[in-house]
C-alpha cells in the first residue's frame, strides 16, 4: 500500500510540474479535439446569453443544445425552445423533490412539448 501512495504522489507531483511549467497550456493549443469543442460551447453560450439573457437556466440550456446538437433558426425559435426547455427543468425539479422511487432528467427532448414528442417521436395523429 505504501508503494501506491508513493506512485500516485509522483504522479500528482508530475501533473503539478506540467501545468506549472506551461506545458498543460501547450498541450490545449496543441489539441485540435479540445479546443473545437470548446470554442464551439462558448460561442453557443454567447449567443444563447445575447438572446435569452442572463436568466437562471440560459447556460444549462446552452450546454443541452451544445450536447444534442440542438439549433434554432430564429431569435424567435430559440427563445421558444427555451421557455419550453425551463418548464422541463421545472417539471423535473419538482418530480424529484418528492423523493419517489424513480427520477427525472434531462435528455434530447427536453425542448419538446408533450404534444410535439407524441406527434413525433410516437407517431400519435
Amino acid at each position: 500500500m505504501g508503494q501506491v501512495s508513493v506512485i500516485v504522489a509522483l504522479i500528482v507531483g508530475c501533473v503539478v510540474d506540467i501545468s506549472a511549467s506551461g506545458i498543460g497550456s501547450i498541450f490545449a493549443d496543441e489539441n485540435p479535439i479540445r479546443q473545437v469543442v470548446s470554442d464551439g460551447l462558448r460561442e453557443l453560450e454567447t449567443v444563447v446569453l445575447q438572446v435569452i439573457g442572463q436568466t437562471p437556466h440560459a447556460l444549462t440550456f446552452a450546454r443541452f443544445a451544445h450536447r444534442y446538437g440542438r439549433k434554432y433558426q430564429s431569435s424567435e425559435e430559440m427563445k421558444h425552445r427555451y421557455s419550453i426547455f425551463a418548464e422541463s427543468l421545472e417539471t423535473i425539479r419538482s418530480h424529484n423533490k418528492k423523493g419517489l422511487s424513480y427520477t427525472l432528467g434531462v435528455n434530447e427532448y427536453a425542448n419538446m412539448t408533450w404534444e410535439e414528442f407524441n406527434k413525433n417521436k410516437l407517431g400519435a395523429a
